[in-house]
């Protein structure tokens, strides 16, 4: 059975997920510099990663992506969060 729109919209909504995490409603020029500064970061860290524990500490590099995957998945998040869709303070009235 295929679920409705009214269905998977609930199922979005009532989750919390994707509804306050990352709205932003700021300059999109701006944020976009910042969000792809924190993806070549994100790479930059999984090719660190990489390069010191399957290169120079000898650990299989399929455990290693394995494991960078989910800690780049984080820095990512939190990154994001913070840097690229951080929350602006309402502006004040005279």
């Amino acid at each position: 059975m295929i679920p409705s729109r009214s269905q998977g919209s609930f199922l979005t909504s009532s989750s919390g997920i994707g509804c306050s995490t990352f709205r932003y409603s700021g300059e999109i020029c701006k944020s976009s510099g910042r969000y792809v500064a924190c993806y070549a970061s994100g790479y930059v860290l999984n090719l660190i990663l990489l390069y010191v524990v399957a290169d120079q500490l000898g650990y299989p590099h399929q455990v290693v992506q394995a494991f960078a995957i989910v800690i780049v998945a984080i820095f990512l998040f939190f990154t994001l969060n913070a840097f690229v869709f951080r929350k602006t303070p309402a502006p004040r009235g005279r």
